[in-house]
């Protein structure tokens, strides 16, 4: 068990660290090509956040561990949602952007509704796989696009981070990293499911998704200590769409995901989780934004959800 332990451990320290190195090095380059910093935002940060998840959830689906690739998706995003921003929202409320309101929340509820029913059959397929991947390259564009609207306040960095031969050697090990890690998360998570008894999704809502979330989590409290808040809650939303469409998109096109027994909980909870959030925004109480009280609340939604998963 210590041992089992030991190296799930080691494997969620491999992937988030290969993860920013991933994503310092593929940075670097892209700015020393001219790419404009928003731009790198948008797509190599925001995907290379979500790495630990894609690289987790596509070695469980090879080898047929399809509850680890469920259960991650939708334990990641029950996290981000709940305990995330409720966290973040208990140190500072944090502001909700009008087009976080009008866009990417409703995206989020969306994407929850649309999981029910493609899940509803018992597993997630090659159509519907391409149906997410479809989702999320619309989803993508229109994050694009809505960031040239709105125009960089800052002037582009004249430090172009590392040079090209340690950004290529930061990339390489990322990915080495990123594949290692993945391994040992998913074979240690299936251990340790068979030695505590319990089934290989309640592992994978836990555990494996609070592990691979830290990227999201380090993103979140550091744009709530630079007082971006907007960055924060938008930076949680966004997981939870990428998350969605993206990554249950590539693993259910590797194989047929199957929807464990008891999902039916994680996908209610997941649902009402994305429409608490978006009453909370929308509401005259929050005045656009997730205050201390919305915050404790969130987070007690959290706990009663991990005791609901002991229980049952």
């Amino acid at each position: 068990m210590i041992v089992t332990g030991a190296l799930f451990a080691l494997g969620i320290a491999l992937i988030v660290t290969g993860s920013y190195l991933l994503v310092d090095g593929a940075s670097s380059i892209a700015h020393r090509l001219g790419v404009r910093t928003l731009t790198i935002g948008l797509t190599v940060v925001s995907i290379g956040t979500a790495s630990p998840e894609i690289v987790v959830n596509a070695i469980a689906a090879v080898r047929g561990a399809t509850e680890v690739t469920f259960g991650n998706v939708l334990g990641s995003n029950i996290f981000n949602l709940l305990a995330v921003l409720g966290l973040t929202a208990v140190v500072r409320s944090l502001a909700v952007g009008s087009t976080t309101v009008r866009y990417e929340i409703p995206m989020c509820v969306a994407g929850a509704v649309a999981l029910i029913v493609i899940a509803v059959n018992g597993a997630i397929g090659t159509a519907a796989g391409i149906f997410l991947l479809v989702c999320f390259a619309a989803f993508l564009g229109y994050t694009i696009i809505s960031g040239r609207r709105t125009p960089e306040i800052v002037e582009e960095p004249k430090h172009l981070g590392l040079n090209p031969a340690l950004a290529i050697a930061a990339i390489i090990g990322g990915l080495a990293m990123l594949l290692y890690g993945g391994n040992l998360v998913v074979d240690s998570a299936v251990e340790l499911a068979e030695l505590l008894g319990v089934p290989q999704r309640v592992i994978a809502l836990t555990v494996v998704a609070i592990g691979t979330s830290l990227p999201e989590i380090a993103t979140s409290l550091m744009a709530l200590f630079r007082r971006q808040v907007d960055l924060a809650i938008g930076n949680a939303v966004g997981s939870c769409i990428v998350n969605v469409t993206l990554i249950l998109g590539l693993s259910s096109i590797i194989t047929p995901v199957q929807v464990p027994a008891g999902a039916t909980l994680d996908l209610a909870v997941y649902l009402i989780a994305s429409i608490v959030l978006l009453f909370f925004a929308i509401t005259p109480v929050g005045s656009g934004r997730l205050q201390r009280l919305e915050g404790v609340t969130l987070l007690v939604g959290y706990a009663g959800y991990l005791v609901a998963l002991v229980l049952m």
